[in-house]
Formats: structure tokens, C-alpha cells, sequence
């Protein structure tokens, strides 16, 4: 590079020119790009998680608040949010994520606490559909608080 003289401008226009003339016509960039984005999603995550985080991005109707946010975020994280709550309350929260993310916000909890959530868990009959709705309507909030 030290040896070279130097080049005038209209011949480095006329190369940039060029290149972005054959650049546009071999490269694939944006065509079938959501097949290729969902594709890889869904080898790094799964199929579940790709399809849930796919319809996020694109508006799919995916509620990216309260329990459904949880689900993005680490254990301990979601631990830390949630560990002051009433353990009836953890114990909805924790049965509506992934069974590994449960399983690891379990055990960021002391001994009791998780003895207490898992009590919870093994009695828990079903949640009615307007407390959840709550729920997720304070989480939403908290959430939004903490961003």
C-alpha cells in the first residue's frame, strides 16, 4: 500500500460503483430472509420458543407482557422479581414458564421458600382466568417499573 501512487477520485467512484453494481446482483441479502431468520430461530431455540419470539417481532398478536416476558428472562432475574411475593403467587408464576426456567428460578429461592412454592405447585388446582389476568396485569407493570 505504501508503494502505491495515488489514485484519482473519479476512478475510486467509478470501482465503489462497480463493486455495489456486482454486489447487488450476486448477494441474497433480504430475499427469503424471514425463511433463513426463522430457520436459524429455530435451531437456537426450538421450535416453541422461535415461533413465540417470531411472533413478537412481527406482531403476530404475541403478548409481550407480564408471565409472557418472564419467559425471556434469566432465572435469576425472574427470582428477583418474584421472590417477595406470596409463594401462592410464585407458584402461578412458575407453572405458566418453560419447566427448565421454573426449575431454575426454584432454585435461586432458599430452602423454605422452595419448599413452600413446591407445596403450592402440587396442590395447585387451577387459577381462575380473571386472577390471572390481574397477575399478569401487576407483572406488566412491575416489569415496566424495572425497564
Amino acid at each position: 500500500m505504501t508503494s502505491m501512487k495515488a489514485i484519482p477520485q473519479e476512478e475510486v467512484e467509478t470501482v465503489l460503483q462497480h463493486f455495489n453494481e456486482v454486489a447487488d446482483q450476486n448477494s441474497s441479502l433480504g430475499l427469503d430472509s424471514d425463511d433463513y431468520i426463522r430457520s436459524v430461530l429455530k435451531k437456537a431455540l426450538g421450535d416453541d420458543k422461535a415461533n413465540s419470539l417470531l411472533n413478537r417481532i412481527l406482531g403476530g398478536g404475541g403478548d409481550a407482557s407480564g408471565i409472557e416476558s418472564l419467559k425471556w428472562m434469566d432465572a435469576e432475574s425472574v427470582a428477583d422479581l418474584i421472590h417477595n411475593e406470596h409463594p401462592q403467587t410464585i407458584a402461578t408464576i412458575l407453572v405458566h414458564l418453560e419447566r427448565d426456567q421454573a426449575c431454575e428460578v426454584l432454585s435461586c429461592f432458599t430452602e423454605r421458600l422452595r419448599n413452600d412454592v413446591l407445596l403450592r405447585i402440587a396442590t395447585l388446582s387451577g387459577v381462575q382466568p380473571t386472577a390471572l389476568r390481574e397477575l399478569n396485569d401487576v407483572l406488566t407493570k412491575l416489569l415496566s417499573a424495572t425497564m
